[in-house]
């Protein structure tokens, strides 16, 4: 099912079109850590498979880590799942301590159906969703700068250009509609 979703930063509703109801809620809210970054990642899984956000969570303890190391998960469906809470460092790109400073966003796929090839796989409901959760956390974070996994490590994930990809990704703020007042003048 799809539904509008309202963010308000300071004051200013924002609203976005388009955007699948995830399972559960999705926060972003400013913390402690200063934002400055949102690294883009795949899941580096076949495409078409239905990987989950506990899956990867089971894959990432297996590692030796105390959680899964994303903040959102974005399904082949476009919905948004919670990962590691945004309050909360990710492991993700420990490359010159990006996780500190970051916020990790990871779509399912990313490799062709041979499990290996990099490809971007990303559908069309994927593509919408990432957009809508990038400008999502560009509202509460206004000074954020995307990119991909591969703009800080020797990988080809998350198979896209992520850094040129988002560059049009401006939010507009909404004017809040004015109820009509019932009051006469007497």
């Amino acid at each position: 099912m799809y539904v509008a979703v309202a963010v308000v930063v300071a004051g200013v509703g924002l609203a976005f079109a388009a955007f699948m109801q995830p399972t559960e809620p999705i926060s972003i809210r400013q913390d402690k850590r200063a934002i400055t970054e949102v690294i883009v990642h795949s899941s580096a899984t076949p495409e078409g498979k239905p990987f989950t956000a506990a899956d990867i969570d089971r894959w990432h303890r297996k590692k030796g880590w105390r959680c899964i190391g994303y903040h959102f998960v974005v399904y082949l469906d476009g919905t948004v799942h919670p990962g590691r809470p945004v309050e909360e460092m990710g492991a993700h790109c420990p490359k010159n301590r990006h996780n500190y400073h970051s916020i990790a966003v990871c779509y399912i796929g990313g490799v062709a159906k041979d499990g290996r090839t990099p490809k971007d796989t990303r559908t069309p409901e994927q593509r919408a969703a990432l957009r809508t959760l990038l400008a999502m956390i560009k509202a509460v974070y206004p000074d954020v700068k995307i990119y991909g996994h591969r703009d800080f490590m020797h990988t080809h994930c998350p198979s896209f250009d992520a850094k040129s990809a988002y560059t049009d990704l401006t939010i507009e703020p909404v004017q809040p509609e004015r109820p009509e007042s019932s009051y006469n003048g007497t």
